[in-house]
């Protein structure tokens, strides 16, 4: 009940009251429908707002093949200038040090913008490796 809550005050205010959201809870608890719930929300309240809703394996596999394309500056431009990004079982970012630099920076810069940020994890503790 509490998540619901919280993803309904996010869904009006992004940004603003619950930023950053982390959502953590063993499989099949229903993060994934809540967070993709969430966009949808944003989406429909905000028609033209930005939103990155993947999960931080997709998150990595997009930063990889930015690193061997050397193209950087677009992964950059790509995450750290949306509405809102959505990144689901963050707990697959533990160990990857590269990933984790990025994942980092990329928080830093929305959350200085007031920007929407929310995470999943199956894991409490696996964040820190």
């Amino acid at each position: 009940m509490v998540a619901f809550q919280a993803a309904q005050a996010v869904s009006a205010a992004p940004g603003k009251r619950f930023n950053p959201v982390f959502l953590h809870g063993g499989v099949g608890l229903g993060k994934t429908h809540l967070v993709n719930a969430m966009a949808h929300e944003l989406l429909q309240r905000r028609a033209r707002m930005q939103i990155a809703c993947l999960s931080a394996e997709s998150f990595m596999n997009v930063l990889i093949t930015s690193l061997r394309q050397d193209q950087m500056n677009a992964f950059r431009d790509r995450f750290r200038q949306i509405d809102a990004l959505i990144l689901d079982d963050v707990q697959f970012l533990a160990g990857k040090e590269r990933t984790q630099e990025e994942f980092f920076h990329t928080f830093n810069a929305l959350h200085g913008k007031e920007r929407q940020i929310v995470l999943t994890s199956g894991l409490m503790n696996c964040i820190v490796s």
